[in-house]
């Protein structure tokens, strides 16, 4: 454990119950500890009051805050000292809500909620613990085992379970429909865990690609969860497990070659350091294959990234 995390963790303490509100640790950070994994992931929601919150916390950490009030949330990006400490780049704030997607792919209308429709709302089972940080400190003071934090996490939908099944299960029938983007992050999870996807989520996830969601979101979106997926050490394993999905299918169309073919050429790929070159090298051997350059500007990449993936492709 990260001793400068539970200082940072025993600093947010302090300010929440110096404003009277409840904060608890969520999501990634739960799952990946319970996992044996070192998070990248500090998720906290708030009960109320966050935008009485985070302006001192920020202040206090010498950072930048970054407000978002029609999602009710915030992100807390790290200065180079605190990033160094924490062995990461941002602190990302909710307070409790719930979600209402009106179409699919379209960005939800948010409403106040409690703890338990802001677990409910989230993608997948793994990702809807929380604990109050209070009582996570407590642990960690006291030295208690695993089994301690395991009991005392708030777990609505059977979250500890499908992780240690390894078990992607998304919360209802709804979600990849409502948000396509989590079909990337199934991808990640099932890799990350070296686990599959429980046997409906997988049904729910195939019936979405038919329906063409990915059609209906924003193309910066599908980049961030590809770039996202680049910073990975095991981004070959995840893009070749849209391949085999039928994710490429469903944003180029037909493949200019054979699956296997193009299996084996991303695991000769070298996974670079820098995660913008790993994503431009993998989608240089998968537009490519798919003869897709006219429908590259469906991922909404960068410019330079563009550029580079077609200028390559045309040398070939």
């Amino acid at each position: 454990m990260n001793q400068q995390r539970i200082k940072l963790f025993q600093s947010i303490q302090n300010l929440a119950e110096e404003l009277g509100l409840k904060c608890y640790l969520v999501g990634g950070y739960l799952r990946d500890q319970l996992h044996g994994m070192v998070s990248q992931d500090l998720d906290f929601s708030l009960s109320t009051g966050l935008l009485d919150f985070l302006p001192k916390l920020a202040e206090d950490l010498d950072s930048e805050l970054i407000i978002y009030p029609e999602f009710l949330t915030a992100s807390i990006k790290l200065n180079a000292k605190f990033q160094k400490l924490l062995e990461i780049t941002n602190l990302d704030f909710c307070q409790f809500r719930q979600e209402n997607y009106l179409r699919s792919g379209q960005m939800p209308k948010i409403s106040s909620g409690d703890l338990i429709t802001d677990l409910a709302r989230r993608d997948f089972t793994i990702n809807s613990l929380a604990i109050e940080l209070s009582e996570y400190l407590e642990i960690f003071s006291k030295n208690l085992p695993l089994k301690d934090l395991r009991r005392l996490i708030i777990d609505q939908h059977a979250g500890i379970t499908d992780l240690d099944h390894k078990s992607i299960r998304v919360l209802h029938d709804k979600s990849f429909l409502d948000d396509p983007t989590r079909i990337f992050r199934a991808v990640r999870y099932k890799i990350i865990l070296n686990g599959d996807y429980h046997t409906k989520t997988k049904a729910l996830l195939m019936i979405a690609l038919q329906q063409n969601v990915l059609q209906s979101i924003a193309s910066y979106r599908i980049s961030n969860e590809l770039l996202i997926m680049s910073k990975s050490s095991l981004a070959n394993q995840m893009f070749i497990e849209l391949i085999q999905l039928g994710v490429f299918d469903n944003l180029f169309g037909t493949l200019g070659t054979t699956q296997r073919d193009l299996i084996e050429k991303l695991q000769q790929l070298p996974v670079e350091l820098d995660s913008e070159d790993t994503l431009t090298n993998l989608l240089i051997i998968v537009v490519g294959a798919y003869h897709a350059e006219a429908k590259l500007k469906s991922l909404g990449l960068k410019n330079k990234i563009a550029k580079k993936i077609l200028t390559q492709i045309n040398h070939v």
